[in-house]
């Protein structure tokens, strides 16, 4: 059938609410197609929240029909995409329905991502110009404020802490947590104030290019989007790529230089985003590496969690 769920997304389902989604979700792809006339072009792709099929509307546009299960990081995506919309940077939303966490897209090239790059210094780059532009946009309304999150992962490393002992240095875990809280404070004394617009997984993954024949140019999808600290942007692109670093004979300093790089073009603090690296590695490792010894993330995350400035 044309609205299928792909079978490894199926196959990832194993709480209730998610079964009765995905049970759901091809009527529901199928009745936004019918109301905004688009006709199936192409197998379906998904992530871990959200089904993708690739549609073409009634003139002809190749587009991208979204379907994500509600949660923190899909009720803030469509606002998120909304405010940054005159940036350039990230994917054009063509139609949307809150409600349905459904969302009509322009249609990318899922064949050229900033993985596929073969400089990583430039990929980085480009990260870096897209983290420019979104953290010049004010985070609307009904995109989570950062720190919740914070207060979230310091809970977390408490949590896992205890749970498992010594599974990082003493120091680090001290560390990380005395980086969130300052960050926290720092947050709080802003209180409801405008704060930048942050992606929150703008990983090379998450970087597309335009279809061959468009303007060309490089952007972000499928935001975790908080009201926040730019700076906390670094995390996400530092756990890929880690033959890249490998491949330099000195993976920290590789991992280092990335943090610069996307830095720059936003003049971040690059003190503050190791900070948030840091602390975000940590509270990676204290669950990862218990549960998912194997994890393909265990290995940038070890060498961040121990960074000390």
């Amino acid at each position: 059938m044309a609205w299928d769920v792909p079978p490894v997304f199926l196959e990832s389902v194993h709480d209730q609410d998610r079964r009765e989604w995905v049970t759901a979700a091809p009527a529901r792809a199928a009745a936004l197609a019918d109301r905004w006339q688009l006709t199936p072009d192409g197998a379906p792709m998904s992530g871990y929240l959200a089904v993708v099929w690739p549609v073409r509307d009634a003139t002809g546009r190749l587009l991208a029909l979204k379907l994500s299960t509600h949660d923190r990081a899909s009720d803030g995506e469509i606002p998120a995409l909304l405010a940054a919309a005159d940036t350039g940077v990230v994917v054009e939303v063509v139609e949307s329905e809150p409600a349905q966490a459904a969302v009509l897209l322009e249609r990318l090239d899922p064949q050229r991502t900033l993985e596929q790059l073969p400089d990583v210094d430039e990929a980085c780059g480009v990260i870096g110009t897209i983290v420019a532009g979104i953290s010049a946009v004010t985070a609307p309304p009904g995109v989570a404020r950062m720190v919740d999150e914070l207060a979230r992962v310091s809970a977390a490393i408490r949590s896992q802490h205890d749970k498992w002992g010594v599974v990082l240095p003493r120091w680090a875990v001290d560390r990380a947590l005395s980086t969130l809280a300052d960050l926290a404070a720092d947050l709080e004394a802003v209180g409801d104030g405008p704060l930048p617009l942050v992606h929150a997984d703008c990983h090379f993954l998450n970087v597309l290019h335009t279809l061959p024949g468009q303007s060309a140019r490089w952007k972000a999808i499928d935001p975790f989007p908080f009201a926040g600290l730019p700076e906390a942007e670094v995390v996400a692109p530092l756990r890929n790529r880690w033959a890249d670093a490998l491949g330099t004979g000195e993976p920290e300093r590789a991992l280092r230089r990335r943090v610069d790089i996307i830095c720059e073009p936003a003049a971040l603090d690059t003190a503050v985003a190791r900070a948030f690296a840091q602390a975000f590695a940590v509270d990676n490792i204290l669950w990862l590496l218990p549960d998912r010894p194997g994890d393909m993330f265990i290995a940038p995350y070890s060498t961040i969690a121990l960074w000390r400035d």
